[in-house]
């Protein structure tokens, strides 16, 4: 859904919607195929990777926090591309309406979002992923982002991203540095080594040319087109 978002967004081009939709559909629909009686959708035995490689996100429970995000995230998506199309979105609508009350209700904890369900386990990644997916109040806010800066280098290569993006948004720049740069593990061993490529992850085990490594760029960048100079 994101891919297909992309893309459309370059030139509004609608017969790639009309080409790629119905194919992007059916994983929502499979999706919700697993919704449960709570509202949420359950886990099933395929492998999951919350955050990856090596994650520390906690999948003991029988409903990820971070698949019913994404799916609340691809929903709104689907929604958005129906009403681009002037087709008939309310099935949708009303699935996101649904899942995103059961997140609210059964997946935030004090103020924080949950690894998974049941549980009292709490992520840096996780809780950046529920900012951008909106589904904390106005007056909540403040308190997912002290969680997040008080975690420090606490995700891995796919959370990591939704945590850059969470401060990027608010402005913590220094915050946005200090976790590029000043870790043991992160981008700084990488840049130490001499590598011109991007490990796939972090403790040098696996593949030195992984492009998903390379988002930290595109924040770069955003940040000198906004404010010139960094």
């Amino acid at each position: 859904m994101i891919t297909l978002k992309r893309r459309y967004e370059i030139d509004k081009d609608k017969e790639v919607l009309k080409k790629y939709l119905n194919t992007a559909l059916k994983v929502i629909n499979y999706s919700l195929s697993l919704k449960d009686s709570n509202g949420l959708l359950k886990k099933t035995n395929n492998w999951h990777i919350s955050d990856w490689p090596y994650p520390t996100v906690n999948h003991d429970g029988n409903y990820l926090t971070v698949y019913n995000l994404l799916a609340l995230n691809g929903i709104k998506n689907s929604i958005y591309f129906l009403k681009q199309l002037k087709q008939d979105y309310k099935y949708y609508q009303d699935n996101y309406d649904s899942l995103y009350k059961a997140v609210r209700k059964n997946l935030i904890i004090d103020g924080l979002l949950i690894d998974s369900y049941p549980g009292n386990k709490y992520h840096q990644g996780v809780n950046a992923l529920g900012l951008l997916s909106n589904v904390f109040k106005e007056d909540e806010k403040d308190k997912v982002i002290a969680f997040i800066e008080k975690c420090k280098f606490g995700s891995s290569v796919i959370l990591g991203r939704s945590t850059l993006k969470v401060l990027q948004q608010h402005n913590k720049i220094d915050l946005i540095y200090k976790y590029l740069f000043e870790y043991e593990k992160g981008w700084l061993p990488m840049i130490k080594k001499g590598n011109l490529t991007f490990f796939e992850g972090y403790d040098d085990i696996e593949s030195h040319s992984h492009a998903w490594q390379g988002f930290p760029i595109r924040i770069i960048q955003d940040y000198l087109k906004n404010n010139k100079k960094i």
